[in-house]
């Protein structure tokens, strides 16, 4: 009799694991697309978070004062920077004047990296 029941005790256990193991067998196509989609649009909305930006306000003042510290080393005129950087390279467009009313153009470093000024190129008014 405990032979008996020890089987059929054995035998649904063993039908019950297999129909387990049947029902969740893996995920499904459709389920797979549903996480990548989920992943895809979670990681859209936070990785930006973390993108360095640019400070505008922050980077106007360093600049202003690169170009300052610049114009005065130079005997120039300090005229006006670009609000931005438009190619990412860590310099924005200045000018500055000298003493015979020449417009230099000057591309000042807002990085930690550089913090100086440096001459592009010159036009007369």
């Amino acid at each position: 009799m405990v032979l008996f029941v020890a089987k059929k005790s054995y035998f649904l256990l063993k039908m019950n694991v297999k129909d387990l193991k049947i029902e969740n067998a893996g995920l499904a196509v459709w389920q797979l697309l549903l996480i990548i989609v989920f992943c895809g649009i979670v990681s859209a909305l936070i990785l930006p978070q973390f993108i360095k930006r640019q400070n505008s306000s922050v980077i106007a003042k360093v600049v202003k004062e690169n170009l300052i510290l610049f114009t005065q080393k130079n005997n120039l005129t300090p005229l006006e920077c670009n609000s931005q950087d438009n190619n990412d390279d860590g310099w924005i467009q200045c000018r500055a004047e000298d003493t015979n009313q020449n417009t230099i153009y000057l591309q000042c470093a807002y990085d930690q990296r550089r913090s100086n000024c440096q001459k592009v190129q010159e036009s007369r008014k």
